[in-house]
């Protein structure tokens, strides 16, 4: 059943947002929708690393209507995301280090 765990948990976020695999890690930025993810999207800014390295001035300027606050706002919850995938990755390659070790002795 591992297997499905990956299928389902993709297959419910993207019923949930109603949207194409490609927008979905931009919808689940906050103050992004489907046609802010599309806009983003069709601007070059297809994933959360391109959009945390970006500057706000830049992507006022690339996306139609983006008041600045919420470019601001989109950068630096897509680097809050990134920060958290990978503390989260970095804690899962210690839990596999710990466990490595263990059998090693």
């Amino acid at each position: 059943m591992w297997c499905f765990k990956l299928l389902l948990s993709e297959m419910s976020s993207r019923l949930t947002h109603c949207c194409t695999l490609e927008l979905l890690p931009l919808m689940e930025l906050p103050a992004v929708k489907i046609g802010r993810a599309k806009q983003l999207y069709n601007a070059g800014f297809k994933t959360l690393n391109i959009l945390a390295k970006t500057d706000p001035k830049t992507l006022v300027q690339a996306v139609d209507h983006m008041p600045q606050r919420i470019a601001h706002q989109i950068i630096a919850a897509a680097k809050l995301m990134l920060l958290a995938k990978a503390e989260s990755l970095q804690e899962e390659a210690e839990d596999v280090l710990e466990g490595l070790r263990e059998t090693s002795r």
